[in-house]
C-alpha cells in the first residue's frame, strides 16, 4: 500500500491560516507535474464582511486572467460560494482541469473590519509515483 503523504504533494503554500481584512491574491500554484489536484478553501472563524473567491490562470506565471470554465466545483456546487456569515463559513474544494500551468485564487473582500480567518490548500498529486 502507498502511503498518501508520498501521493500527493502541497504545491506553494498559497495561504496560510490567517484573519483577512482585505483583498489577496494567494501564492501560484504550479499544476506542471500534477494529474489530479484540489485547491481547498477553509474558513475558519468569520466575524465581519464579505469575501468573494474567482481563480485565475497563466501559461508564463506572470500575465494571469481569470477564469470560470476549467474549474470542477465539489458535488452540488457550481460556482464559488461568497462568505458573508457564519453558516456561509463553509469549506469550498474545487479542481483545475484547464491547459496552463500556473494558477491563483482571489478572494475580493468588502466591508471587512475584523474580517475572518481563512487559509487555502493545493494538494496536487504527482506524475511520478513512490514504488512502496
Amino acid at each position: 500500500m502507498k502511503a498518501i503523504a508520498d501521493v500527493y504533494s502541497v504545491s506553494g503554500a498559497p495561504k496560510a491560516p490567517v484573519a483577512v481584512t482585505g483583498t489577496f491574491t494567494s501564492a501560484a500554484i504550479d499544476f506542471a507535474n500534477a494529474i489530479e489536484n484540489m485547491i481547498v478553501i477553509n474558513p475558519g472563524l468569520w466575524t465581519d464582511g464579505t469575501y468573494t473567491f474567482s481563480f485565475t490562470d497563466s501559461a508564463d506565471n506572470t500575465t494571469y486572467a481569470a477564469n470560470t470554465t476549467d474549474l470542477v466545483y465539489q458535488s452540488g456546487n457550481t460556482a464559488f460560494n461568497v462568505i458573508s456569515s457564519t453558516a456561509t463559513a463553509l469549506v469550498q474544494k474545487f479542481s483545475y482541469i484547464g491547459s496552463k500551468r500556473y494558477g491563483k485564487v482571489v478572494c475580493t473582500v468588502a466591508t471587512a473590519t475584523t474580517g475572518a480567518v481563512l487559509s487555502i490548500l493545493s494538494m496536487l498529486r504527482v506524475h511520478k509515483q513512490p514504488t512502496a
